[in-house]
């Protein structure tokens, strides 16, 4: 097995080709190279019978997957990419034993040039591939190979993926939200949620809609619980949410009574960060839970300790279980070291005790300096306490500041960015510039205050945090409070455009990547596809709050209807294939800041990549806020500064 392995990461090394050592500086050209190309392995995952693994690869600068027989000697990957133009790979998993599913995204013109996605379910034995439309399986019976149940909207269906066929199983009754199944395809518990009356029902195999006894709910949609799936066979749904205060905490509930039950004293009650799903069932069987290493648990004992094994092989890094075999005998890894630094996939085969390198995701990074990312936190003006990663620039330490800033929003505001890599902010950092990522009020991961904190403020002081950031690094002397940006993509763009709006005296240019520059137009855009009572709809109002129907509130948070008051110089970049914020935001602000005179530069560019995952759009990216910001801030801090 090891033999295999080793074969597998010299054929992964050459797919994608490794540039050479360098000793001295490495040049803004070949930076943008290494850092644009697509990951030699960006997911793992072990085939249902253990004998495959299946890579997220590189193929000729695009996503791939390649496909390896672990115990064929000699033969190379079975490589499966995504056909035709403005066509990438998006993910790539294990339908069934031999079965591959690939989700493709590609443009079309279609409604106004939205983007869609497709798929196409590959065979790795025969090589036959066919067009694939339901990507959501929800069980593959143990007793019937090749078959699966999925669901569909308002419908549920059970196919056979060697024929090709596809039957009708049953209606979705309106206000069903969650259909869980078992290994048989059996159906296992059935959620109905009553948005009006915030009211949830289960109902089990074969009992009738019971209610849960959730305690008083809020309203807004954030808020939420999240149901996870069936526990203990069935007898239980798994759920997390706010049911005790102000924390998120997790719960199961008695399907027959409704009533929650006793959390098992095993189960971490906070911080939990994914669910771990049973190899053919929609059962949780553990979660991976905590800030900074990744920990998991296990219901199945074997399981737990084959874990912790494997933590302690990798001892200091960010492990996470990506997969696993039927049989729970083949797992692959991926772990990260400390500070920001790039991931590491694995195999491990419980029968023999071993643990086995796949691959680095990106070995044609290994010879660059490594970094210093710390965790800080600062106040806010209002008082509440913020959570942030800084990056120092390349064999910078903090005592060699201050630095040219880089101020970095997330792309997804209600999220958490744990200080971990990121390709745009690494290469800033290796070009100097110290790099700032704050996890804003609205992130949900920080208790119900915090996450209330953000309601209507989406630009407000979501935006006054970030702000208060850059402040803060340049009281204690890490930023240079004359070379500070602002840099993002989606709502990051948006921020960014923002923080040079409302403060031109600290912030000095903004690069804004995909961005929404006008929040009203695009949740109008909401409503295209959907309705005021839907789920997405519901979100965005929280957010943005009143402020679409007060019209001087409405400019306020809109970079293009405050163009003239947009003073510092911006650049604009942006997937002419988006689907929400689409390219026509970008220009609407182009075109404004044209008639007031002010400094804008726009580029369009096709990609169909609105997440940055392809070479051409990390390539356009880099290539032009490296040139901007050299332009702007003087370029960043050097070894010898």
């Amino acid at each position: 097995m090891r033999r295999v392995l080793q074969r597998i990461a010299c054929y992964l090394w050459a797919i994608v080709p490794v540039l050479p050592v360098m000793a001295a500086d490495v040049e803004a050209d070949d930076l943008i190279e290494r850092f644009a190309a697509v990951e030699t392995i960006w997911s793992s995952a072990a085939s249902p019978d253990g004998k495959f693994v299946l890579l997220g690869c590189s193929h000729q600068q695009l996503r791939a997957a390649c496909v390896y027989e672990l115990d064929a000697m000699g033969k190379a990957p079975i490589i499966l990419s995504a056909p035709g133009e403005n066509r990438w790979l998006r993910s790539a998993e294990w339908l069934d034993t031999d079965w591959v599913l690939l989700e493709l995204s590609r443009s079309m013109e279609m409604d106004g040039n939205r983007g869609w996605t497709a798929a196409l379910a590959s065979n790795v034995r025969t090589g036959v591939t066919k067009p694939w439309s339901l990507p959501d399986v929800a069980s593959r019976p143990a007793n019937a190979p090749g078959e699966f149940i999925a669901r569909t909207p308002g419908m549920v269906v059970r196919g056979d993926v060697n024929t090709g066929k596809v039957k009708y199983r049953e209606a979705l009754h309106p206000d069903t939200t969650q259909l869980w199944f078992d290994a048989l395809g059996e159906r296992s518990i059935e959620l109905r949620t009553d948005r009006k009356q915030n009211v949830f029902a289960i109902r089990g195999k074969d009992g009738k809609p019971v209610q849960l006894k959730l305690g008083p709910l809020p309203e807004k949609s954030p808020l939420a619980p999240l149901f996870l799936g069936p526990v203990q066979g069935g007898r239980r749904v798994a759920a997390v949410g706010y049911f005790e205060g102000e924390v998120q905490r997790y719960q199961e509930f008695d399907v027959e009574t409704g009533e929650p039950v006793p959390r098992d004293p095993r189960i971490p009650a906070e911080n939990l960060l994914y669910f771990s799903k049973a190899p053919r069932s929609d059962d949780v069987i553990g979660f991976t839970y905590g800030t900074g290493i990744g920990r998991h648990f296990f219901f199945d004992e074997t399981l737990q300790k084959t874990q912790l094994g494997i933590a302690k092989a990798l001892s200091g890094q960010t492990m996470r279980l990506e997969s696993w075999s039927d049989d729970m005998s083949t797992f692959t890894v991926s772990a990260r070291p400390p500070g920001g630094g790039s991931e590491t996939h694995y195999l491990f085969d419980r029968k023999q005790g071993s643990l086995s390198p796949l691959g680095a995701a990106r070995p044609q990074l290994a010879d660059l300096p490594s970094l210093s990312v710390a965790t800080i936190e600062y106040t806010a003006r209002d008082g509440l306490e913020i959570e942030a990663s800084v990056t120092l620039p390349a064999g910078q330490r903090a005592e060699h500041g201050p630095f040219p800033l880089i101020v970095m929003a997330r792309a997804e505001f209600a999220g958490r960015d744990d200080g971990g890599f990121d390709w745009w902010a690494n290469f800033l950092a290796q070009r100097g510039y110290a790099v700032l990522r704050p996890n804003v009020r609205g992130a949900s991961d920080r208790g119900k205050a915090f996450l209330s904190a953000g309601f209507g403020e989406f630009g407000g002081a979501m935006i006054d945090d970030l702000i208060d950031g850059a402040r803060f690094l340049v009281g204690s002397g890490l930023a240079d409070r004359n070379r500070i940006c602002a840099a993002g993509r989606g709502y990051g763009g948006y921020a960014a455009l923002m923080m040079g709006l409302r403060e031109p005296g600290l912030i000095r240019c903004a690069v804004a990547v995909n961005a929404i520059t006008d929040p009203v137009t695009m949740f109008g855009r909401v409503l295209q596809f959907t309705n005021e009572q839907s789920e997405a709809f519901q979100y965005w109002e929280t957010y943005i709050g009143t402020r679409y129907n007060d019209k001087a509130a409405a400019t306020a948070i809109s970079p293009a209807r405050s163009a003239q008051s947009l003073r510092v110089p911006v650049l604009l970049l942006h997937d002419t294939d988006r689907l929400l914020a689409k390219a026509s935001q970008s220009r609407h602000l182009k075109q404004e800041m044209d008639l007031y005179q002010r400094s804008a530069r726009l580029v369009e560019y096709t990609a169909a990549d609105p997440a940055l995952l392809t070479y051409k759009a990390r390539h356009t990216v880099l290539t032009e806020s490296d040139a901007f910001l050299k332009e702007h801030l003087g370029g960043g801090a050097t070894a010898g500064e």
